[in-house]
């Protein structure tokens, strides 16, 4: 047999078992392959939110200090503004198409057009114009925020002029916080009656203490929320909270504490849950108000003193007392602002632990006894408060705690500067640095519990407002940062985590607002494809 003959022989051969093999397989292919599992995001009629913090109010009426983030959260699925915050605290247009700068002290922004309110009204820049002088004549929610406008000018129906007095590098961040409303409603005086928006959702009812319900919007001019409607049932209790997801009474809950949060993780019918960073920053603020506080137990005011605000913070090891109160679930901060912040400082390090030091200075300053303080603490954060007891004991410091039960009546004491030390939370809502001098450390400024006063700062916090050069911006917000850590009148802590719990049966997507947002969710079916020829090859080559 010549060499031609056996290589069409052997070529035969291995064409039948190529063929032979493939044959084979698509035999079992046809019979025994799997079908592969694909969640696929529906419609939902109906979801269902056990929600543990309520919105003050609806807008326009106030949110306050306490509650502003949750109020804001759940107001904007009813209410939109031109712009809002990204997850990174990016400007993104809402209402708004776009918005330039003729001049320093011209703010021209173009809207959306073929927008219509829930009532049927066209939006137009009449109801942007009417909005903001309404805001600001009966002092709505963050009216202040509009002080520096001097006039609002209608240019076209579709574009709207804003003029400021000086340069104000982030008005568009501050209008974040202004929803638009109807001209005619506003004209009506309904406004606290009628809760008219352009969101995706439609106002239905609000029952205080119990539930807020809204409605699918199916003219919004975005695309379609795939909830229907959407009910906030509101619930004192976490743990009963978690179990109405267990016993598919709800579908999703807010954010909850570390401890429920770990033993829920163990739970397989809680197991599709999300977690995300707080982007504001747990602190401490000591009183330099009063030369004598009656919530401190010694003959003058110690805060007053450099060397005892140091103190307190050396004598706090911050992972300890983190891991204590929130089971370490969380990010140890370096200053008053999270790293995501315009205006965070790099340079700035965390206040190292040095209970030694911290007495050292206690003695130097008068107090080598140290003394008793009373600390103002929201009840939901006791935990944080028994572990700073525990700290301050260390150095010598007697930490008693008081309690605000009533936030609003706990705001409104801190308010009058009556306190000696509290414990709080800030965020910068509009992603900038300067809304943390501007409220908590401008001497002048009315969330300014402390009383702290530094020139310097008061100084850098007034450039930072009105310089349009947003790398200057940044130095003076830095440099305003460097002082503020380097004065101990606010201690900064920590930034928490936040957990989410949702049924198996939605998809949960993550907004910084700490608040389960009906426009972020969907359903979730599962549904079996049989697997292709290629795919069921590949699986019994890997298998």
């Amino acid at each position: 047999m010549n060499f031609n003959k056996r290589l069409i022989i052997l070529l035969s051969i291995l064409l039948v078992l190529v063929f032979g093999t493939l044959g084979g397989i698509y035999f079992y292919w046809t019979r025994y392959s799997r079908p592969i599992a694909r969640n696929v995001l529906t419609e939902k009629e109906h979801l269902r939110v056990a929600a543990l913090m309520e919105p003050i109010g609806i807008y326009p009426e106030p949110f306050g200090d306490v509650s502003e983030i949750i109020s804001h959260a759940v107001n904007s699925q009813v209410f939109e503004p031109l712009v809002t915050l990204d997850n990174d605290f990016k400007l993104k247009p809402v209402l708004a198409e776009s918005w330039d700068n003729p001049d320093n002290l011209t703010w021209r922004i173009y809207l959306k057009k073929n927008v219509k309110f829930h009532n049927g009204d066209s939006f137009t820049a009449e109801d942007v114009k009417a909005t903001l002088e309404a805001s600001k004549k009966d002092k709505w929610v963050q009216a202040q925020d509009l002080d520096q406008v001097s006039e609002i000018k209608v240019v076209n129906p579709y574009t709207i002029e804003l003029k400021t007095k000086s340069p104000y590098p982030i008005l568009m961040n501050k209008l974040s916080f202004f929803f638009i409303l109807p001209k005619s409603v506003i004209a009506e005086g309904k406004v606290t009656e009628k809760h008219i928006g352009t969101g995706a959702f439609k106002f239905v009812k609000y029952e205080q203490g119990k539930e807020l319900v809204f409605e699918r919007n199916d003219n919004w001019w975005s695309e379609k929320p795939k909830v229907k409607k959407v009910t906030y049932k509101y619930l004192s209790d976490p743990e009963e909270a978690a179990k109405m997801i267990k016993d598919g009474e709800a579908d999703a809950m807010e954010s909850v504490n570390p401890a429920l949060a770990k033993e829920a993780n163990k739970d397989s019918k809680l197991k599709n849950s999300i977690k995300f960073l707080d982007y504001g920053v747990k602190y401490i603020g000591l009183s330099v108000y009063q030369e004598k506080s009656p919530y401190i137990e010694t003959e003058k005011n110690p805060f007053k003193d450099k060397r005892v605000r140091e103190a307190i913070a050396l004598g706090i090891n911050l992972d300890e007392m983190m891991q204590e109160a929130i089971l370490g679930d969380g990010e140890t901060a370096s200053q008053m602002v999270p790293k995501d912040i315009f205006g965070y400082n790099p340079s700035i390090q965390q206040t190292a632990y040095n209970p030694e030091r911290a007495k050292s200075l206690l003695k130097e300053a008068g107090y080598p006894n140290g003394f008793t303080v009373t600390m103002d603490i929201p009840v939901p954060r006791e935990a944080d408060g028994q572990a700073l007891v525990k700290q301050l004991k260390n150095i010598g410091i007697t930490l008693k705690l008081a309690l605000m039960d009533d936030p609003a009546t706990g705001m409104k004491k801190l308010s009058q500067k009556d306190t000696g030390m509290y414990f709080m939370g800030f965020g910068c809502d509009s992603g900038d640095g300067s809304e943390l001098f501007e409220q908590l450390a401008y001497s002048k400024s009315d969330y300014n519990y402390t009383g702290y006063n530094n020139s310097e700062v008061d100084r850098l916090t007034d450039l930072a407002k009105t310089t349009v050069d947003q790398s200057k911006r940044r130095e003076y917000l830095q440099e305003a940062m460097t002082a503020l850590k380097e004065d101990y009148v606010y201690i900064p802590l920590y930034a928490n985590k936040f957990t989410y719990f949702a049924s198996l049966k939605i998809n949960l997507v993550y907004d910084k607002s700490g608040e389960v947002k009906a426009t972020l969710v969907s359903g979730v079916e599962t549904v079996y494809e049989k697997q292709s020829y290629k795919q069921f090859i590949v699986s019994l080559f890997s298998s």
